[in-house]
């Protein structure tokens, strides 16, 4: 699906139009690709462990929070 998202959401599911999605997984945050984000993004956020090292539950939730979002922003 190009130019797309596909959001699971407490059972429904919902297919987004989209320029970009940036999925960053690893063990260091890339201060450098937020930076460049920012400057060329309206909407960017950072979550999860290249926030803060935490646990997994916090980082799910910051997952739900930024879907909650990114799908008011959208609609």
């Amino acid at each position: 699906m190009p130019n797309r998202v596909r959001i699971h959401h407490n059972e429904t599911e919902e297919i987004l139009a989209t320029d970009q999605v940036i999925w960053a997984t690893g063990f260091k945050p890339l201060s450098e690709l937020h930076k460049l984000a920012q400057e060329t993004t309206p909407y960017v956020f950072l979550i999860g462990d290249a926030l803060q090292v935490r646990g997994f539950k916090e980082a799910v939730l910051e997952g739900e929070m930024l879907g909650n979002i990114i799908t008011g922003l959208l609609n």
